[in-house]
């Protein structure tokens, strides 16, 4: 999950420092991710597994301009980390991580929210493939902060979305 903020320095970092061979292959993996992610329940998308776009060769192609969410994910058990690797398509295994700095990384992200809504701009989060492929196309930033929202979320069913809630995923206007 990313905000539009984070999905415009990523969009302007992927457009200043890599290749134009890998934006280009990054781009497909979005659309492709986008495509699963986009029809999929809030219970699926929420403990989906589906590979970062930017994940190359299991290294992160954009690490200096990963997002908040990306930066919370530390863990200091090996084989758990080793468990997810070699299980990626395994539901039930994921990396232990530390509680604190996730904690700390959703309250971070909503004193972002809480700022950018004072200022009119509205503090979207969703996915970050679908958020980088907004942020990629012309003027969408400008349109951003002229507290338009580029970023167009899909109908989530009530049922979906008392189950988002519980995870405390932040909601566009």
């Amino acid at each position: 999950m990313v905000l539009p903020q984070e999905a415009f320095y990523l969009s302007n970092f992927v457009h200043s420092h890599v290749s134009e061979e890998l934006q280009s292959e990054t781009t497909k993996r979005s659309e492709s991710k986008n495509q699963i992610t986009s029809v999929q329940t809030a219970n699926d998308f929420l403990h989906g597994k589906t590979p970062c776009p930017f994940l190359i060769d299991n290294v992160c192609s954009v690490y200096k301009a990963r997002p908040m969410g990306c930066r919370l994910f530390l863990s200091s058990s090996e084989q758990s980390c080793l468990n997810e690797l070699n299980n990626p398509r395994d539901k039930s295994v994921y990396p232990l991580l530390y509680e604190f700095p996730l904690r700390a990384g959703r309250l971070l992200n909503a004193g972002a929210c809480a700022y950018l809504e004072e200022h009119g701009l509205i503090p979207y989060e969703w996915t970050f493939e679908s958020s980088y492929l907004v942020a990629s196309q012309d003027n969408n930033f400008k349109v951003w902060l002229s507290g338009d929202n580029p970023f167009k979320p899909r109908e989530v069913a009530e049922k979906e979305l008392a189950y988002i809630n519980k995870f405390e995923v932040s909601k566009g206007k």
